[in-house]
């Protein structure tokens, strides 16, 4: 599995370490503004569409600085800012230059991530189902077991969980029963175009 982490989290450097340690991946979870914004805030640093490139990326490589080791980047915000080319490509561009690949969320529903970065050549995956957007575990088991079938059809997906209690406890119990039926995790990069 593959772990995002927001980049304004506390010890941050020190939770991507400890998933390394573990054999995770791990994301930096960016933060972009939303449709809504300022009524929805991200919070400090915030990648917006009415600042300059030059600002955007300050706060870019403000958090890309917050540790190391990580793959890629990923948000859980960013309606608005995904969705407009001119203040997304040079994000892309510096994530091509470092390597770093890009999880497209899909919390955009005219989200430009994927054609951006097919342009500029940065390795990119986009969510197909969120987990726990029903946090019941009869839920969660719906959604995995939806999530395997998409992933025998289409040879790989992504699905994308919150840090629940009850959502960890289903994939760790679903995760077991996986080699039995010949499904294998496996971490982002893996699946990456």
């Amino acid at each position: 599995m593959t772990f995002g982490f927001d980049v304004q989290a506390k010890a941050i450097d020190e939770w991507l370490v400890r998933a390394r340690q573990d054999g995770h991946e791990t994301l930096l979870s960016l933060p972009m503004e939303p449709f809504d914004f300022p009524h929805s805030d991200p919070g400090p640093n915030t990648l917006l569409t009415s600042l300059p490139n030059v600002d955007n990326m300050q706060r870019l490589m403000s958090a890309l600085r917050v540790g190391g080791g990580y793959v890629g980047v990923t948000t859980n915000s960013g309606s608005r800012f995904l969705s407009d080319s001119p203040k997304l490509m040079p994000i892309m561009q510096v994530l091509k230059d470092r390597g770093l690949l890009i999880l497209d969320t899909k919390v955009a529903s005219h989200s430009v991530v994927s054609s951006l970065a097919s342009e500029v050549g940065v390795p990119s995956a986009a969510s197909i189902r969120e987990i726990d957007s029903l946090s019941d575990p009869d839920s969660i088991d719906k959604a995995l077991s939806s999530l395997e079938q998409s992933a025998r059809l289409e040879g790989a997906v992504v699905g994308i969980a919150s840090p629940l209690p009850v959502t960890l406890e289903r994939i760790q119990a679903w995760s077991k029963t996986l080699a039995e039926r010949g499904i294998v995790l496996a971490p982002l990069s893996a699946v990456v175009k």
